[in-house]
């Protein structure tokens, strides 16, 4: 009996080394995926953050650009009526150039705002 009991512990022993050594590698490679999710997760913060910067920047570009070409077009339309000939009396009123309508000077803005874009 006394066989059996030396080959019950020491099978006990070896289970318990085998169960020792399998939790240390399984929180090993827990770490090794803790820490891959948590680079992947950084980069991908990373490059989210540096295309949002530079969506923001385009967004800005082309905020500016369409002021730029609205007040462009306000100018030219201004120009226009102080440039244009005052109809004297008795003359043809339709013979008076007309200054630009305002949906003009608008579709000039979306127009120049879409060449730019290209």
């Amino acid at each position: 009996m006394n066989t059996n009991t030396n080959h019950t512990t020491s099978d006990n022993r070896r289970d318990h080394q085998d169960l020792e050594k399998s939790i240390t590698e399984l929180v090993g490679l827990g770490r090794v995926w803790a820490r891959y999710g948590l680079e992947a997760g950084s980069r991908a913060l990373q490059t989210s953050s540096k295309s949002l910067a530079l969506t923001g920047q385009f967004l800005q570009e082309l905020s500016d650009q369409i002021e730029a070409t609205a007040n462009a077009a306000r100018e030219e339309t201004a120009t226009s009526k102080q440039a244009a000939p005052k109809a004297e009396s008795g003359s043809n009123p339709s013979a008076v150039k007309k200054p630009a309508k305002e949906s003009t000077a608008k579709s000039a803005v979306v127009d120049a705002v879409i060449v730019d874009a290209k």
